[in-house]
């Protein structure tokens, strides 16, 4: 049910983009349809693996990656959560700013040729489903 939530997000901003300015529906449609077809949804289809294997084809791209694996691995959050250690090393290992890492995942998120994001899909799984695991918090 949460995994249709990214999804459903790209069809409500269809829908809502063709009812607030028609001389716009067709270049939002389009854009939306090839998003449709070649987006990081496909994560959805990756098999869920721990962080070190989510990795492996991520090495020719950063190649520094195991290190920081291991370091997220140490350092991440530990109090009590529905997270699984993988699920939590791997938003540590997301915002670590000695790390290309995120730097590399934005770029090819952001990349035209969607074939980019192909080596990021097994990452984009544990991360993804540990973002919509999150707890929601209230705070000012």
């Amino acid at each position: 049910m949460k995994r249709k939530r990214l999804s459903n997000v790209i069809q409500n901003e269809s829908s809502s983009s063709m009812m607030v300015n028609n001389r716009f529906v067709n270049k939002n449609y389009l854009e939306l349809e090839n998003v449709k077809k070649n987006s990081i949804l496909d994560y959805e289809d990756s098999p869920l693996l721990t962080l070190e294997q989510a990795v492996k084809k991520i090495i020719p791209l950063v190649p520094n990656v195991m290190e920081c694996v291991s370091i997220a691995k140490e350092k991440r959050n530990r109090s009590p959560s529905s997270l699984t250690s993988d699920e939590s090393a791997s938003i540590y290992l997301y915002s670590m700013s000695s790390s290309s890492f995120c730097f590399r995942l934005n770029a090819a998120l952001r990349e035209e040729e969607r074939n980019a994001l192909k080596p990021w899909l097994a990452y984009l799984k544990i991360f993804i489903n540990a973002l919509e695991r999150l707890p929601s918090e209230r705070c000012v």
